[in-house]
Order: C-alpha cells, then structure tokens, then sequence
C-alpha cells in the first residue's frame, strides 16, 4: 500500500479477506469503514455539495495499474485529464452513430468495475451527456448470456469489451442477436 491511505471505504463483500489482513501489517494500518454497517449514521449528514475549489488540475482518483512493468504504480487523473477522456468518447460516440446525446437515445451499459479506467467513461460519458446507464447484474460480466439478455432486454446501444470477450461474443453469435447495439469499444486487457 504504497498510497500511504488512512481511510479504505467499502462494503464487507467489496474486500477480501486476505487484503484485510495484509493491511492489518502495515506499520500505519488504514482504518477499513464497511459502508453497509455505517449507513445509519452516514445517511444523518447532509446531502449537500460540498462548496470546495476545483480546478483542472485537482487530483479527480488515482488508478492502480501494474502498466507495462507487471508491478502495481498509482497513477494520478487530474479532473481535465478525465474530462477530455469524457468528451472525446462521447464526441466520437456522436460521430459514429449519428446520434446526438440530447435526444435520450443512448443506453450505455455498465460492467466493468471500478478498478479499472473503462468505468469512467461508461459511468460520466452517460451522466454528462444525459444518456441512459444500465447497470449490469454484480459479477456478471464474464457471463455472455446475461450480458446478452441485458443488453437485449433493456435495449443497450453502447458498451465496452475487453478483446477476449469480444472476440467470444462474434465467435458464437451471441452478439447477433444484440440488435440494438450501435457502438461497441474493444480495449482493455494486457
């Protein structure tokens, strides 16, 4: 844990147990809030948005990557960094389907997880531009038929597939009968 982090947040099924006790071996443990059971008394606290400075270059997240090297580095987003990612994708999302943003058609689907750089732009590139995001069934994403019913069912038109899983989808089929998909990215994977 080169991060150095005092706080972890997440949700008892959202840790493995054998990372809670590596952490615990730290000199400076972090302290380790399950978001489930501190629910109660987080929901007593306002809602309101926080009235803090941001500019382009404030750190938005940083993303552990193990890169071309095989071992983990944090790598630091500034806000503009992903707001360029953001717009790019939706500009070209616009450009490929021919279909603007303002008219609510686009139906992204969710399912990479928060661990990697592809669920920024499936969750921003939709809330920016007002499309619709579908979020997929949790730990789901390896499984073909349920991406294909959820694509099918809530009528998807874009979505992202690492090359294996893409290259399975046109291998079988299965990504026939997916009529409503316009645009599909293939990326990801080492």
């Amino acid at each position: 844990m080169d991060s150095k982090a005092v706080l972890v947040l997440t949700t008892k099924d959202g840790i493995h147990p054998d990372v809670i006790g590596e952490v615990s071996k730290l000199p400076s443990p972090p302290a380790i809030i399950d978001l489930l059971s501190m629910w109660s008394r987080i929901s007593e606290y306002s809602d309101e948005n926080l009235n803090v400075p941001v500019c382009g270059t404030s750190l938005m997240y940083t993303m552990y990557t193990s890169g071309s090297t095989g071992r983990p580095k944090g790598v630091m987003i500034p806000h503009a960094g992903a707001h360029n990612y953001v717009s790019w994708q939706a500009a070209d999302i616009v450009r490929e389907t021919g279909r603007d943003w303002s008219e609510g058609w686009h139906r992204l689907l969710a399912k990479t997880s928060i661990c990697f750089d592809v669920c920024v732009w499936e969750v921003f590139v939709t809330m920016v531009c007002g499309g619709t995001l579908v979020i997929l069934p949790a730990r789901q994403e390896g499984d073909a038929a349920v991406i294909v019913n959820t694509v099918t069912k809530r009528e998807v038109t874009v979505a992202h597939f690492v090359p294996t899983m893409f290259t399975l989808f046109v291998d079988s089929g299965l990504i026939e009968s997916c009529e409503s998909l316009e645009y599909i990215v293939a990326g990801g994977e080492a």
